[in-house]
């Protein structure tokens, strides 16, 4: 049973397959942090970084990743590669994005974690948090195809009301 006044919370079964368990990192965040679970090079474009983790969605459940607000703004913690083996690699931010996804609740397989790397190759600590999932109730309305829409038209689109 959730807290008092609410209805039960829905229990979501995960496999690790060599991942570490989603956690939240404080008591009322939304979401649930992903781990990289070992070291992991972050190639130059777009990539699927495994996290070694599979969900069980109950149905009307789906699952949002979505990137770490830190990132967003700061850029990816992540370590450089060096050219030479006796250089020790440096931690810093790069240039580099989570690309939001959805976990279907008829998905069983291995979760993973998109990211645009728009700068050089680095490498993501095994253990360190990526991404974070957030858990939502979704419907499926049945689709009706018409010839026309009815009721009230707004008008307009994609910023035209302006910016201020």
């Amino acid at each position: 049973m959730g807290k008092k006044g609410q209805a039960p919370i829905k229990v979501v079964k995960v496999v690790l397959c060599g991942g570490l368990m989603p956690k939240q990192s404080v008591e009322y965040s939304a979401g649930y942090d992903l781990y990289v679970p070992f070291d992991t090079v972050i190639k130059r474009g777009r990539q699927v970084v495994p996290i070694g983790v599979k969900i069980g969605l109950p149905p009307g459940i789906d699952g949002h990743i979505r990137p770490r607000s830190g990132f967003s703004i700061k850029g990816m913690e992540g370590y450089t590669i060096p050219r030479f083996k006796w250089l020790k690699p440096k931690k810093k931010r790069f240039d580099a994005d989570v690309i939001e996804g959805t976990v279907d609740c008829g998905y069983r397989d291995g979760i993973g974690v998109i990211i645009n790397n728009h700068d050089k190759p680095f490498v993501i600590e095994g253990g360190s948090r990526i991404a974070q999932m957030v858990f939502s109730k979704h419907e499926l309305p049945q689709l009706l195809e018409t010839d026309e829409l009815t009721g009230f038209d707004r008008g307009g689109g994609l910023g035209h009301t302006g910016t201020k």
